[in-house]
């Protein structure tokens, strides 16, 4: 019975946690738009799609703006010329757009496209390239757009473009690509800081959710003042922004929501210690349940801090089952018919004991 109660226990948290943590902010007022290939078997936009679904925590409402590979540049100048009438129609929003794709020419449209977006309030983020060189490319190198290079294992990637237009760097990849905004056709390339901006895109757009208060300019400075050095030299000669983003410095400091995760982490910590040695029932059990709905909290509210909340419910059920196994009822069965007696009967019998040892 007493089981069956404290299993309820747990349903119950995993329960409320959902509908308390079910959405963390109000995203109806932040728009995003992801600009990028998602035709055929190019996994370029679905790349760049899981990159800033993990860095927003899946939290921001997203829009697929689709480049017909066919026509390549014209299609992405409508793209451009759709966001801004979306922008013109809905003053309120807070927009921001993400282009994962570079070339090397100058459109004069695309130019001026861009200042209309960003005269609008638009932020647009985009990938600094992929050639290795300090080069600007388009659309990155225009002015007020935030230029994002590629860093892995603390280290520029020996691919990322970089140079004095760039704002700040984060942690990318590689993978295979068909597709580029030039129109050729490419084999597997390295295409690195194109996951490298919608992690940093991810990451304003779910702070501009979870802290309205705050502006974009805001925001973006925090996120640059939050950043960690990169072991190059070119950072030191300053062509790499102002570094490394760090997503955990800034959400501690600008979202309540993580830190208290992290402060259940914490707390969490000591339960586990204290639950693995405490012999008492109560206390066991008091700390499976505490340590469950710490994990619970942490997997909803943020899938990504624990990969998946599947991972998490089953270290809660495991820690749950092992604490009730460990320390069942029958474990104090002893202890409950041991009969109470009087101080000077206990150390007569230790004596009698020790007597008869020797």
């Amino acid at each position: 019975m007493k089981k069956f109660f404290l299993f309820l226990l747990v349903l119950i948290s995993f329960v409320g946690a959902i509908m308390l943590f079910r959405v963390p902010g109000d995203n109806s007022k932040i728009k995003v738009f992801i600009v990028d290939f998602f035709t055929g078997f190019d996994p370029h936009g679905k790349e760049v799609y899981k990159a800033f679904s993990e860095a927003s925590y899946d939290r921001v409402d997203v829009t697929f703006k689709k480049i017909d590979p066919v026509l390549d540049v014209i299609s992405y100048l409508q793209i451009l010329g759709e966001i801004k009438q979306y922008a013109i129609e809905n003053p309120g929003k807070r927009i921001v757009v993400n282009i994962s794709l570079s070339t090397s020419e100058v459109y004069v449209t695309e130019a001026l496209l861009i200042n209309d977006l960003k005269e609008l309030g638009v932020i647009i983020i985009a990938a600094a390239g992929n050639d290795g060189k300090h080069k600007s490319v388009c659309p990155a190198a225009f002015p007020g757009v935030l230029a994002v290079g590629t860093v892995i294992g603390g280290r520029k990637h020996p691919e990322s473009n970089y140079g004095r237009h760039l704002d700040f760097c984060a942690e990318g990849y590689q993978f295979g690509a068909t597709t580029s905004l030039d129109g050729k056709k490419v084999g597997v390339v390295n295409v690195g800081s194109s996951v490298s901006a919608p992690r940093a895109a991810g990451l304003l757009s779910y702070i501009m959710m979870r802290r309205p208060d705050l502006t974009i300019s805001q925001i973006i400075s925090q996120m640059k003042s939050d950043c960690v050095k990169i072991s190059s030299p070119e950072f030191s000669k300053g062509l790499l922004g102002a570094g490394k983003i760090s997503p955990v410095r800034t959400l501690i400091k600008l979202d309540p929501f993580f830190r208290m995760i992290i402060l259940f982490y914490a707390i969490a910590g000591v339960i586990i210690f204290f639950g693995l040695f405490n012999p008492n029932w109560i206390g066991v059990h008091v700390c499976s349940l505490f340590v469950s709905i710490c994990l619970i909290f942490a997997c909803i509210g943020f899938k990504g801090v624990i990969n998946g909340s599947l991972l998490g419910l089953l270290i809660l059920v495991s820690s749950y089952f092992y604490f009730i196994c460990r320390y069942d009822d029958n474990d104090y069965s002893e202890l409950e018919r041991t009969p109470n007696y009087p101080v000077d009967e206990y150390i007569k019998i230790v004596n009698e004991h020790n007597f008869n040892q020797k």
